[in-house]
């Protein structure tokens, strides 16, 4: 079969020329592969894509759930790409995973800071603490595996101080 619109040659099933992307009209076995374009025969232009191409983008939920998966990268990364920053559940989840990660470093260095500084006042009594700066990514965890869940199932962890920020910003 001829593509109407470049000539390129598609196969008899195809629903889009592969050349150009020209969405093709369903043609009966009488019919000839010289048959007019869908615009000639009164409906409207085709578009230059296939559908798929038109149609990919991510739902709300996955880009929610997505805004948690590397940190504060993919929140940044969904606050800027065009189609998800004029959503707003995503712009949440977007800045709530922002604000978390900026929280848990904060937190990560000042409990570092003053586990050394009374390590070294109480001549090494504290060391015993350290297991809990161990501990603190094994919870962080736990935390954002709750987060992308929830997102994914379209619900909505607003967290303490960081979510009602998040709300605000969104």
């Amino acid at each position: 079969m001829v593509c109407p619109n470049c000539k390129g040659e598609i196969a008899d099933d195809a629903r889009f020329c592969n050349t150009c992307g020209r969405t093709l009209i369903a043609q009966t076995a009488d019919s000839n592969a010289s048959a007019p374009p869908a615009a000639a025969m009164g409906a409207q232009q085709a578009p230059l894509m296939s559908s798929a191409v038109q149609s990919a983008g991510v739902p709300d939920n996955v880009a929610g759930a997505l805004c948690y998966l590397f940190g504060w990268v993919s929140g940044l990364v969904f606050l800027l790409v065009a189609p998800y920053n004029a959503r707003k559940s995503v712009r949440f989840h977007a800045w709530q995973s922002i604000l978390l990660s900026i929280s848990i470093a904060v937190l990560y260095v000042a409990l570092g800071i003053a586990i050394f500084v009374l390590t070294l006042i109480t001549r090494g009594l504290l060391v015993i603490l350290y297991p809990l700066l161990l501990a603190l990514p094994a919870l962080v965890l736990v935390v954002v595996i709750m987060l992308i869940v929830k997102a994914y199932n379209n619900d909505r962890l607003v967290l303490p101080i960081i979510g009602e920020m998040a709300e605000r910003l969104a």
